[in-house]
């Protein structure tokens, strides 16, 4: 019995979402019999080294621009990453984003695999030229419905489909208690605390947080907002928290929003809080509100992106329109002041969770997307090991 092998190629050599997204891809096919190379961007250790303590294989890649004016460079790499696929038997080329295909897909198609791109957000608009770089895609995944009915090229039933993500709840059983978590953040142990996950980028609006966090505050002087995520290692995220800053600093605010940086371990952010926010501008379909619907938090979020086929309004939370800051400090305000509405919401949202997005949910999927591949395009010449004989 032959084993496929599966090449994930990362875009970015940062930590995110896309990077952890593929991550739990990678273990998901392992366990279902698949090998898995991570090739990540040539001076990403800190990446390889996460993958790594996961106990995955890491290859790199050099990314070049793909251009017509100029086109030897990228070739060559394209080239040169073929060849080294074609070292590894790899059969399958899986890109973790739309830029990851840009640089690899045309080295996919030359060594031979299966290419398949992930759409993990809205991609509404893709010029002719960028097209092209994209034709050796055979399949295309969306995280949600939304990403897909706004992708920017006509892309039909039998070249794509819908994975959502799950959560497995792995490491619940060692999560802190909520009063040593607070500790650990420096918040108050009797504290009302909202909590954000997410890196402090300008895509997502902070700007409405702050204003729902003075109406909030105004009211219950004693809530705070906890912010888990990235805002010193990338340029673009120190200085947008600069200018956060001098927005909580005009407010008189700063001493209620909490930025914690990135986290670790998100067992002792969600212990830490009583509601999970999520005010953005855009979204393909977020594992925190899944990871905050676990843990059974209610969900206040903006209704953009794949975030609506994950909250139920007004049943595991409140989706609320964009830009609405008053909208947003009301649905906070309401759980703050009635413990049986937010009892209920916090019930509904574990059982949603549970009912649509668990990891066995996840693990089925990745097992018909890979097994369908593998079966349809006779990979190796044998059925793959995770398919019945």
């Amino acid at each position: 019995m032959n084993t496929v092998r599966i090449a994930h190629i990362l875009p970015w050599s940062t930590v995110g979402g896309t990077e952890l997204g593929t991550l739990r891809l990678a273990e998901a096919a392992a366990s279902l019999g698949f090998e898995n190379l991570l090739y990540c961007p040539v001076g990403s250790e800190a990446l390889r080294s996460m993958l790594h303590s996961h106990g995955l294989v890491t290859c790199c890649y050099r990314q070049v621009e793909p251009s017509y004016r100029r086109p030897w460079a990228y070739l060559k790499a394209a080239r040169r990453l073929a060849n080294d696929l074609r070292r590894h038997h790899v059969r399958i080329v899986h890109c973790a984003d739309i830029l990851a295909a840009h640089y690899t897909a045309l080295a996919g198609f030359l060594a031979g695999a299966y290419v398949v791109c992930h759409v993990r957000c809205e991609h509404s608009s893709i010029s002719a030229r960028d097209r092209t770089f994209l034709m050796p895609v055979k399949k295309f995944v969306f995280v949600s419905q939304d990403t897909w009915n706004k992708f920017g090229m006509k892309v039909d039933r039998s070249r794509g489909r819908i994975l959502y993500d799950g959560f497995s709840g792995a490491g619940s059983d060692t999560a802190e208690c909520p009063a040593t978590a607070r500790e650990h953040y420096g918040l108050p142990a009797d504290a009302f605390v909202i909590g954000m996950a997410s890196r402090v980028h300008p895509c997502k609006d902070f700007e409405t947080l702050i204003e729902a966090g003075r109406i909030l505050i105004n009211r219950f002087p004693n809530c705070r907002i906890l912010i888990a995520g990235d805002y010193k290692n990338v340029p673009a995220h120190r200085e947008h928290h600069s200018y956060l800053q001098t927005l909580l600093r005009e407010s008189a605010l700063q001493d209620h929003f909490v930025f914690a940086g990135f986290e670790a371990n998100m067992e002792r952010f969600f212990a830490a809080i009583d509601v999970f926010a999520l005010s953005t501008y855009g979204e393909g379909f977020p594992l925190a509100v899944i990871e905050a619907m676990y843990h059974a938090k209610p969900v206040v979020a903006t209704s953009v992106g794949g975030i609506p086929e994950a909250v139920s309004p007004d049943e595991t939370g409140y989706l609320i329109p964009p830009r609405s800051p008053q909208q947003f400090a009301d649905a906070l305000i309401r759980l703050r002041e009635d413990p049986e509405l937010y009892s209920k919401m916090s019930n509904a949202s574990r059982r949603r969770m549970e009912d649509q997005f668990s990891a066995h949910h996840f693990h089925q999927s990745v097992k018909d997307l890979y097994c369908s591949i593998a079966r349809s395009s006779h990979l190796l010449g044998e059925e793959p090991s995770c398919l019945p004989t």
